[in-house]
């Protein structure tokens, strides 16, 4: 389902953001972007599909919730505008746009985002969640895996079930060591911090919900320190252990509490991992709704996922080592 710039003024007027009188398509699929300047300013709208609605609505309604909180709190981000607007069967996200670009290596974030962790942690977590943590860290039933993976033989995919159930086992163990909960962001990647070089924004909520507060700072450090050690297009599994350091200890230093250490600490990192490799697998075996184009591609991300599953499990130990974990 494509998004053209009719639907863009469509939108904008169902938003009240007034008449369009420039617009640009940013991104295409069942979740599409396009930014809309009108005589109010220029704003970012995002679009969920029809398709995705019903499954989508009480987890997006759910980091909604945390988004406004996090404003309320002081948390820098691009201003919401209109959260989980219908409009014809559709969704519809509203923000007010904000002039930055993505972070890159060498931006130097460490005190902002320890302070920003720190201040997110101390928000409760969403009255209605919308998903429950253990679905967002990728724990499905064994028999589940089993036969998704095996129903993958079809597709070329390796037998990776040993991996994902050693996985599944550090994060529940982590899980089970940190029963502190809060209602966070959940996917602080570079391409979610926007900068201008002097100020920041934390962007794209849409997976905000429950979370453990020290598994999120661990995840983040380790996010921004793959980041930092990039070279050419090149994103190493492996963090630069010195920024990843300076995050947790920026973490630290503005009121955030570290919690469990050893591999266990890095049930966030192989929780993420395993999220996304779940809902490519079911996205692959048709199980939710994509596209053909979408499906294709997440059944050629699955054997990569898998063996980058098993090598982060092979290094766990040297890696929380490395970070003082």
């Amino acid at each position: 389902m494509t998004l053209d710039r009719a639907d863009l003024a469509r939108l904008a007027a169902a938003a009240g953001l007034g008449d369009m009188i420039a617009a640009e398509i940013l991104k295409q699929g069942t979740v599409a972007c396009g930014r809309v300047t009108t005589a109010r300013g220029d704003f970012h709208l995002k679009r969920f599909a029809r398709d995705l609605v019903p499954s989508l609505q009480p987890a997006l309604a759910a980091a909604a919730e945390v988004e406004r909180a996090a404003r309320r709190a002081g948390v820098a981000l691009a201003e919401p505008i209109a959260l989980g607007l219908e409009v014809g069967g559709e969704l519809v996200h509203v923000h007010r746009w904000w002039p930055g670009r993505p972070l890159a290596p060498g931006d130097d974030v460490a005190d902002w985002l320890g302070r920003t962790l720190a201040t997110l942690h101390t928000l409760a977590p969403p009255a209605a969640p919308g998903d429950a943590l253990t679905s967002y860290y990728g724990l499905h039933p064994e028999p589940a895996w089993r036969a998704w993976l095996r129903d993958g033989r079809g597709l070329g995919w390796p037998d990776g079930t040993a991996a994902v159930l050693a996985a599944t086992e550090v994060i529940a163990s982590g899980l089970a060591a940190e029963p502190a909960r809060v209602g966070t962001h959940r996917d602080l990647l570079a391409a979610n911090i926007l900068t201008d070089g002097s100020a920041h924004a934390l962007v794209d909520w849409d997976s905000a919900g429950p979370d453990v507060p020290w598994f999120e700072a661990v995840r983040a450090a380790v996010e921004l320190g793959r980041l930092a050690a990039t070279t050419g297009a090149a994103r190493p599994l492996q963090p630069d252990p010195r920024v990843a350091r300076a995050i947790l200890a920026a973490y630290a230093r503005h009121g955030g509490a570290p919690g469990t250490g050893g591999a266990r600490a890095l049930a966030g990192v192989l929780g993420t991992a395993l999220w996304r490799l779940a809902f490519a697998v079911r996205a692959a075996l048709g199980q939710l709704p994509a596209p053909p184009a979408e499906q294709a591609a997440c059944a050629a991300y699955v054997p990569g996922a898998l063996a980058k599953l098993a090598d982060r499990l092979r290094g766990l130990d040297a890696l929380a080592a490395a970070l003082g974990l």
